[in-house]
Protein backbone atom coordinates (compact mmCIF):
# COMPACT_ATOMS: atom_id res chain seq x y z
CA UNK A 1 0.00 0.00 0.00
CA UNK A 2 1.11 3.58 -0.45
CA UNK A 3 1.50 6.06 2.39
CA UNK A 4 2.92 9.53 2.99
CA UNK A 5 5.87 8.95 5.34
CA UNK A 6 8.88 10.67 6.86
CA UNK A 7 12.25 9.39 8.06
CA UNK A 8 13.58 12.50 9.78
CA UNK A 9 12.36 15.46 11.80
CA UNK A 10 12.00 18.60 9.74
CA UNK A 11 9.81 20.87 7.69
CA UNK A 12 6.94 18.86 6.16
CA UNK A 13 7.72 20.04 2.62
CA UNK A 14 11.29 18.75 3.05
CA UNK A 15 10.74 15.37 4.73
CA UNK A 16 7.38 13.97 3.55
CA UNK A 17 7.30 11.57 0.59
CA UNK A 18 5.15 8.84 -0.96
CA UNK A 19 6.36 5.31 -0.14
CA UNK A 20 5.21 1.69 -0.49
CA UNK A 21 4.70 0.17 2.96
CA UNK A 22 3.62 -3.37 3.89
CA UNK A 23 -0.08 -4.05 4.37
CA UNK A 24 -0.72 -4.15 8.14
CA UNK A 25 -1.71 -7.45 9.75
CA UNK A 26 -4.68 -7.30 12.07
CA UNK A 27 -4.80 -8.87 15.49
CA UNK A 28 -7.44 -9.48 18.13
CA UNK A 29 -9.64 -6.44 18.64
CA UNK A 30 -8.34 -4.68 15.51
CA UNK A 31 -9.77 -3.77 12.11
CA UNK A 32 -8.18 -3.06 8.73
CA UNK A 33 -9.56 0.15 7.21
CA UNK A 34 -9.35 1.02 3.51
CA UNK A 35 -8.80 4.77 3.57
CA UNK A 36 -11.31 6.97 1.76
CA UNK A 37 -10.16 10.29 3.21
CA UNK A 38 -7.26 11.39 5.40
CA UNK A 39 -6.63 14.77 6.95
CA UNK A 40 -3.46 16.70 7.53
CA UNK A 41 -3.84 19.24 10.30
CA UNK A 42 -1.64 21.56 12.39
CA UNK A 43 -0.97 18.80 14.94
CA UNK A 44 0.51 16.64 12.18
CA UNK A 45 2.85 19.46 11.15
CA UNK A 46 3.96 19.91 14.77
CA UNK A 47 4.59 16.16 15.13
CA UNK A 48 6.66 16.04 11.91
CA UNK A 49 8.78 18.94 13.21
CA UNK A 50 9.07 17.46 16.75
CA UNK A 51 7.25 20.50 18.17
CA UNK A 52 4.13 18.72 19.46
CA UNK A 53 3.39 19.77 23.08
CA UNK A 54 3.05 16.16 24.29
CA UNK A 55 6.12 13.92 24.20
CA UNK A 56 5.38 11.83 21.10
CA UNK A 57 8.21 10.20 19.19
CA UNK A 58 7.99 9.05 15.57
CA UNK A 59 8.80 5.46 14.69
CA UNK A 60 11.51 5.54 12.00
CA UNK A 61 11.96 4.45 9.30
CA UNK A 62 8.83 5.30 7.38
CA UNK A 63 6.66 6.91 10.06
CA UNK A 64 3.25 7.35 8.42
CA UNK A 65 2.06 10.96 8.56
CA UNK A 66 -1.46 11.79 9.73
CA UNK A 67 -3.66 10.54 12.54
CA UNK A 68 -7.24 11.06 11.39
CA UNK A 69 -9.34 9.71 8.58
CA UNK A 70 -12.39 7.96 7.28
CA UNK A 71 -12.67 4.68 5.46
CA UNK A 72 -14.37 1.35 5.03
CA UNK A 73 -13.56 -1.70 7.15
CA UNK A 74 -12.00 -4.36 4.89
CA UNK A 75 -11.25 -7.02 7.53
CA UNK A 76 -11.76 -7.60 11.25
CA UNK A 77 -9.78 -9.51 13.84
CA UNK A 78 -11.20 -11.74 16.54
CA UNK A 79 -13.42 -10.16 19.19
CA UNK A 80 -14.59 -7.29 16.96
CA UNK A 81 -18.29 -6.44 16.72
CA UNK A 82 -17.91 -4.24 13.61
CA UNK A 83 -18.41 -5.85 10.20
CA UNK A 84 -16.49 -5.52 6.91
CA UNK A 85 -18.09 -2.84 4.75
CA UNK A 86 -18.84 -0.53 7.71
CA UNK A 87 -17.98 3.13 7.11
CA UNK A 88 -15.83 4.47 9.98
CA UNK A 89 -14.02 7.62 11.07
CA UNK A 90 -10.99 7.35 13.33
CA UNK A 91 -8.35 9.21 15.27
CA UNK A 92 -5.19 7.34 16.14
CA UNK A 93 -2.25 9.03 17.85
CA UNK A 94 0.24 6.20 17.43
CA UNK A 95 -0.17 5.47 13.72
Amino acid sequence: MKAIVFDAIGSPQDVLYLHDVPMPRIGDGEVLVRMVSASVNPGDFLFIQNLYPEPKKPHFPHQIAGNHGAGIIDAVGANVALKPGTLVAFSHYNS
